[in-house]
């Protein structure tokens, strides 16, 4: 959702601006962490509407292209405002190509770099607070192409994905579509030719038939249903939802890794950004998309700022051993970025690692339901046919 809001800053300037946030109490939140005094937050209707009906997000691969041209314009010894200029006329992308001409408009008129990013509400949570460290830093240069590889990586990670997924569900689509047009369309044709007595499959077959021709309409209810269900369960419901999902034998520990990996990369980026580790906690619990995952992480960073150690913080059965060691080592040398950066490749490899197992087994899975059903259909079709013809002579 979008937001307008006014507050004063610590300098004692009224401001008026807008801003995309989840919930009101979330932009509050991060408003007085910010150090601002929060006058008055209302909801931008017209913002949110539109964002309904058009998309304001940069993709990944377009990050990666962006950040990396950033940073290369920088090394150039170009200023920001004019690598933003520079890299707006090169990038393609409509939606980047609109997003860097309010950005390079925003720091015109005397906004931070951080703040201009804010402002469009395009950017991750994570961009934002990275620049804003660097800001204060002056390693912008460095930020850049650290988020160019984070992108570059997640991209890499998610195609790798996608592309285990996308033939078992091209091949699942064609099989069932061709099952449901046979039932809709050849079994009533064939009812009148059968003969009185016929197998179990064959009757099996037909009150499939006469069920989808009655029913057909139930598939999109329930899709409807979950749509709506998921809208309104509460955040205890989701996290116990993620929780099932990661108890699933094979599915489930590659979800959790995928998720992992995401946070650890997440951490390491913005602790080797300069910000200091009980925000990097903060802001890695409400970057994380699985609400288990977020409850876990906004757990260990109530210990760590009740003055806890962060090796018991992240002792929970959650977190893969390795993570106990890491951070064991971290803080016995006082650096962390590290240990987060070393972490998160050893789950993004081990990732890779399970998907590519994974995807061995899964094509002979799906030929094999998928002839199952076909071998099913042609019994039931030819069974009685067959029975006739016998019969016969």
């Amino acid at each position: 959702m979008f937001f307008v809001y006014q507050v004063v800053t610590p300098s004692g300037q009224l401001i008026n601006q807008h801003a995309e946030a989840k919930s009101i109490d979330m932009l509050r939140e991060e408003l007085v962490h910010r150090g601002f005094e929060v006058i008055s937050i209302d909801i931008d209707l017209r913002a949110t509407l539109g964002a309904m009906f058009r998309s304001n997000e940069i993709k990944q691969r377009v990050m990666v292209e962006l950040f990396s041209h950033l940073k290369g314009m920088l090394e150039l010894g170009l200023n920001v405002t004019t690598a933003i200029a520079t890299v707006r006329e090169s990038v393609e992308d409509k939606v980047t190509t609109d997003v860097l001409a309010r950005v390079q408009d925003l720091t015109d008129k005397g906004f931070s770099l951080s703040e201009a990013f804010r402002t469009t509400g395009a950017f991750p949570q994570l961009v934002i607070v990275s620049i804003e460290a660097a800001e204060r830093s002056n390693r912008l240069e460095h930020v850049f192409g650290d988020l160019a590889d984070h992108y570059r990586r997640l991209g890499e990670l998610a195609a790798t994905a996608k592309k285990a997924a996308t033939y078992p569900l091209i091949a699942l689509s064609v099989v069932s579509g061709v099952l449901l047009m046979m039932l809709l369309m050849v079994v009533p044709q064939l009812r009148s030719i059968l003969p009185p007595e016929l197998p179990w499959p064959t009757r099996l077959l037909l009150f499939m038939s006469d069920a989808a021709m009655v029913a057909w309409w139930v598939p999109f209810v329930l899709i409807a249903g979950v749509i709506a269900g998921v809208k309104r369960i509460t955040p205890a419901q989701k996290a116990k939802i993620w929780e099932s999902f990661y108890k699933l034998p094979y599915l489930g520990k590659i979800g959790l890794s995928l998720e992992l990996s995401a946070v650890f990369t997440n951490l390491a980026m913005l602790n080797g950004g300069g910000i200091p580790l009980l925000d990097t906690l903060r802001l890695a619990a409400g970057g994380a998309s699985s609400e288990f995952v977020r409850q876990k992480l906004t757990m260990c960073y109530d210990r760590a700022k009740q003055g806890g150690k962060l090796t018991e913080a992240f002792r929970d059965p959650l977190f893969p051993p390795v993570v106990h060691g890491a951070l064991a080592h971290g803080e016995a040398t006082g650096r962390f970025d590290k240990q987060f950066s070393g972490v998160a490749t050893f789950l993004r490899d081990r990732t890779m690692t399970q998907i590519a197992f994974l995807s061995t087994f899964i094509e002979p899975f799906v030929i094999l339901i998928g002839g199952g059903m076909l071998l099913f259909m042609a019994m039931a079709i030819f069974m009685p046919i067959y029975g006739q013809i016998q019969g016969k002579r």
